[in-house]
């Protein structure tokens, strides 16, 4: 693989060449960035009950302030939903113990401790993002298990839905999407659909065990701006009805609008019918590894590869990568304003940078000897 010095300009040149004006990627996140926060509202959630009662004030009393909604450890059974209806921003996060009746954020958040759950009867959360807004929306450090849709267009384990023309970002970050099914016929995702005319940013999230007719792990669209999808694991998702095009993963978009994949571990779908990704020149993939797919993509996509990644027990549900895994110290500067940013830590809170270079997949592997000093 070349260094990410190398494919960054790679892609800028290529981009030039194909008439793409990328400046756009890197002043939309300063904008982002500077952008002033007025007025906030923060609740503390410990219940299934208070979650309801949370995204109803949120929703009412508070719609014109940006509210935080802070979950506690737990497992919380249940369907809920929430309308960003102005500029204001709408933050879902895990990561909270109790203390005193009250929320503390853990040190290093971990998404397997706060579990959004659909009983295989629900979908746990959707977020409709209406027509003429701006508002934001995050789902952070959570979740979401046994979910169920039978809509077309929705995920079994979460939905981020554009209701009309909306300006609205959309970060989804550090969380889990496991046993979550959509059995709609067409258009559907088991475990996250999303639709925005905004910034789509996904990162360092685990995919696992989501079973669809048609894109078993995630459905994005944007009818305008662009997606960032780094440093996902997306394994093992079932497919289960085989149109042309068909995949686990699947990006659409209008207009103008495009995707950069990076560092994202896509493979093995368990059927016999459809394929990890499909592909198409809305999408410039830097340094994937991905399996079986369909369709090309933008012709500046460079560094992908197709090898065994050497999970520790994807079987049982263990996608950290082994020591000499191929994928190890070999990503891209996703720190980069053109690749979207990057989080602080991996899946498991670890620093997500550890060695020469990042990994690929939601977890830095070789934390162990972060320190510099190996066996």
């Amino acid at each position: 693989m070349n260094s990410p010095g190398l494919k960054v300009s790679s892609l800028a040149c290529r981009d030039v060449a194909s008439g793409r004006n990328l400046l756009r990627l890197s002043i939309l996140p300063l904008l982002m960035a500077t952008a002033a926060t007025v007025q906030a509202h923060t609740f503390c959630v410990g219940t299934a009950a208070e979650l309801t009662s949370a995204l109803a004030g949120a929703a009412t009393t508070y719609k014109n302030e940006d509210n935080a909604v802070q979950v506690k450890h737990g497992t919380y059974a249940g369907a809920w939903s929430y309308s960003v209806a102005n500029t204001h921003s709408i933050t879902v996060s895990g990561g909270y113990y109790d203390f005193f009746g009250g929320c503390v954020a853990d040190s290093i958040p971990d998404p397997t401790l706060t579990v959004l759950d659909g009983s295989d009867s629900n979908t746990p959360l959707r977020i409709t993002l209406l027509a003429g807004t701006s508002g934001s929306a995050t789902i952070a450090t959570l979740t979401f298990a046994h979910g169920k849709e039978t809509l077309n267009g929705y995920g079994g384990g979460l939905t981020v839905l554009a209701a009309g023309a909306n300006t609205g970002n959309v970060l989804i970050e550090r969380n889990i999407f496991h046993h979550n099914t959509n059995t709609a016929a067409i258009g559907s995702s088991a475990a996250l659909a999303v639709s925005t005319g905004g910034v789509m940013t996904l990162r360092n999230n685990l995919f696992a065990n989501n079973t669809a007719n048609v894109a078993s792990a995630m459905n994005l669209y944007n009818s305008t701006g662009h997606a960032y999808v780094s440093n996902n694991t997306v394994a093992y998702n079932v497919l289960t009805a085989a149109p042309i095009g068909n995949a686990s993963v699947i990006y659409g978009g209008a207009g103008a609008a495009y995707a950069v994949f990076v560092n994202n571990i896509i493979l093995y779908v368990n059927s016999d019918v459809g394929d990890d990704i499909a592909l198409n020149s809305r999408m410039t993939l830097i340094d994937n590894d991905f399996g079986a797919s369909n369709g090309a993509p933008d012709g500046a996509s460079i560094g992908n590869v197709g090898v065994d990644p050497k999970f520790v027990d994807g079987l049982n549900g263990n996608f950290r990568l082994k020591p000499g895994s191929p994928l190890i110290n070999v990503g891209d500067d996703t720190t980069n304003a053109l690749l979207g940013g990057i989080s602080a830590y991996d899946l498991d809170g670890n620093a997500r940078t550890v060695g020469t270079a990042i990994d690929f997949g939601a977890y830095e592997s070789d934390v162990l000897f972060a320190d510099g000093f190996g066996p």
